[in-house]
């Protein structure tokens, strides 16, 4: 309908607008960083990280606009999940070729060799089956996405801790006895780099979606 088109045309613009923004922050944390202002660099990476997790959910349509808008934390763990897919998809991939068998699309033909294994197996409809029931294999790929969890931005965005990179990189934090518990210059340089390079990897993955 009319109203349909219209509204993926908003979408698209919204999109587009999204994605600029994402960019444009990376390059202003960058600008920022390389003037050794790390606790600025480190937070503008985080809103560039939620800006790429904001293109998604809009682009799923899951929740409305304005409550994306204020949803840090399910921005933040988009981006996350992704890394754990990736991981995941390694170690599948890597599991397979340990078993003689690629990771292939659906409409790619299989080897004689991996057409043997398959029938051995039960054949096509029981493939998902086999695997799943292969604990060696099922185990491999929780270990993957149980490591990656563990890691630096990924952890934070799972368990919600991201945005105080944020808040340490915008604000000076004080006790009731005005003593001082956090300051934007004391954010080291490491910790603005690792944001910068997990937003630009999040950015990356926009390319070709």
């Amino acid at each position: 309908s009319v109203n349909d088109e219209i509204q993926t045309s908003a979408l698209n613009i919204a999109l587009k607008s999204v994605e600029r923004n994402a960019r444009q922050l990376v390059s202003d944390a960058e600008l920022l960083f390389d003037h050794g202002r790390y606790g600025r660099a480190a937070a503008l990476g985080v809103l560039a990280v939620e800006e790429v997790g904001k293109y998604y959910l809009l682009k799923w349509n899951r929740p409305k606009p304005e409550k994306v808008a204020r949803h840090h934390v399910s921005k933040q763990r988009t981006v996350a999940t992704f890394s754990l897919a990736e991981a995941q998809y390694d170690a599948m991939e890597r599991a397979l070729n340990a078993m003689g068998l690629q990771l292939r699309g659906c409409s790619e033909p299989l080897t004689p060799a991996e057409q043997e294994w398959v029938d051995a197996h039960g054949g096509d409809d029981k493939i998902f089956e086999t695997l799943k029931n292969n604990k060696a294999f099922m185990n491999k790929m929780a270990s993957a996405v149980y490591e990656v969890a563990q890691q630096g931005l990924v952890r934070e965005a799972l368990d919600g801790t991201l945005s105080k990179r944020k808040e340490l990189g915008f604000y000076v934090d004080l006790s009731d006895a005005h003593e001082i518990l956090a300051d934007p210059n004391d954010v080291q340089k490491e910790h603005a780099e690792e944001s910068i390079l997990f937003a630009k990897s999040a950015i990356a993955r926009i390319i070709g979606s």
